[in-house]
């Protein structure tokens, strides 16, 4: 899990939620990856430098690439084919604007290589739904920076219903409210994994400042693939599905 450096910032809001992601994938054909400007950190710095760039307990073990878009920031898990943060800049504008949310599907993201995207099938008729970090209604302000938003390194997996357009969307909310009474918001957003065992996780009490244990759960499924979607397999490969997510304001 990704640690945050750096000193903290006025106002401090933690929500772990439990995840559970759904639409149609895709991949980027065979052309071959050769990184550009956009998978290196310092060409978007000025929408993480102000609070850091988390860091990982072990840079070994995370197949991870920068990627930057024009109001957020990336770190792409290659293997799990979803980020494991993404940091956005926010303020009174962004999230104030008059356009709507564009009517399109996620794409491939090119900045990263073909194997660190989704395959054709992997989401559909998968039962989750394809869930933003990085919202696009935080970037109403622009037709362009929504569509910018609609990216498969900007998702994981997330029941739909219950937890996507429910209690996540009113967080979401909350934090655009927050941004228009405080100005600039700094937030970061991703996915919380299983255990090395491939079991949900607890928030000790130690790592809790409350001073209680968390026990984290969610959903049973591991992966979305189009082999289980298709004919109720076993998911050999396809997307990992996270046990919860977090986000930070700052």
């Amino acid at each position: 899990m990704a640690r945050l450096l750096r000193r903290a910032l006025p106002l401090v809001v933690f929500a772990a939620a439990l995840s559970f992601l759904a639409g149609a994938g895709s991949t980027q054909g065979t052309k071959t990856f050769v990184k550009n400007k956009a998978n290196e950190p310092k060409t978007c710095a000025t929408l993480w430098k102000t609070v850091g760039q988390p860091t990982y307990v072990s840079e070994a073990a995370r197949e991870h690439m920068p990627v930057c878009h024009s109001l957020y920031f990336v770190s792409h898990n290659i293997k799990a084919k979803t980020p494991d943060w993404v940091i956005e800049r926010m303020n009174k504008r962004t999230g104030t604007g008059k356009f709507k949310r564009p009517g399109e599907d996620f794409s491939p993201e090119e900045r990263v290589p073909e194997e660190g995207n989704p395959r054709g099938g992997d989401y559909a008729n998968s039962g989750f739904a394809l869930g933003h970090m990085a919202p696009s209604e935080d970037f109403n302000v622009s037709c362009g920076l929504m569509r910018e938003s609609f990216s498969y390194a900007n998702a994981v997996p997330q029941v739909g219903a219950r937890f996507n357009s429910s209690i996540w969307r009113r967080l979401e909310e909350e934090v655009r409210e927050t941004a228009k009474a405080r100005g600039t918001l700094y937030v970061i957003t991703g996915p919380i994994p299983r255990d090395s065992a491939g079991n949900a996780p607890t928030i000790t009490a130690a790592e809790n400042e409350c001073g209680k244990a968390v026990p984290l759960e969610g959903t049973s499924t591991k992966f979305v693939c189009k082999e289980h979607n298709k004919s109720g397999g076993t998911c050999t490969a396809g997307v990992t599905a996270p046990i919860a997510l977090f986000k930070i304001v700052l």
